[in-house]
């Protein structure tokens, strides 16, 4: 039985993020077109203008397929710390802190401000635990 090709991982190799910054600084830094940067490093058009957007916003160039972590790292720490303190903790409260967690994570890894989030949900902090 074969198997269907979109279910094959790809044999390519993916690039690591000092591959993507270094692509993405010759669009913004060295102002080479994306078109030339494409012909030079045979990096395909639509990801080279990924990068360069991804780099201009200051956001994380991920290695990995598909969505990333909701709650990074230090978030799970965090979690996982809060846990083993307070084993009887009821779900509405654990549910809060993995969402203020959640939003965090979204700040650390957008490089915003978690009151410029607050201000544009209209939330106020008493409902993430803030």
């Amino acid at each position: 039985m074969t198997t269907p090709l979109k279910f094959v991982k790809s044999s390519i190799p993916s690039r690591t993020e000092a591959t993507k910054t270094t692509i993405a600084r010759f669009v913004v830094d060295v102002e080479k077109s994306a078109y030339q940067v494409t012909k030079d490093t045979s990096v395909p058009h639509r990801s080279v203008v990924r990068y360069a957007k991804h780099f201009i916003k200051g956001t994380v160039m991920r290695n990995e397929g598909g969505r990333p972590p909701k709650i990074d790292e230090s978030g799970i720490k965090s979690l996982s710390q809060y846990v083993a303190s307070h084993p009887n903790c009821e779900s509405i409260d654990l549910k809060a802190k993995i969402n203020q967690k959640a939003l965090e994570s979204y700040c650390r890894q957008h490089n915003v401000d978690i009151e410029s989030i607050l201000r544009e949900r209209k939330a106020p902090k008493s409902l993430l635990g803030l």
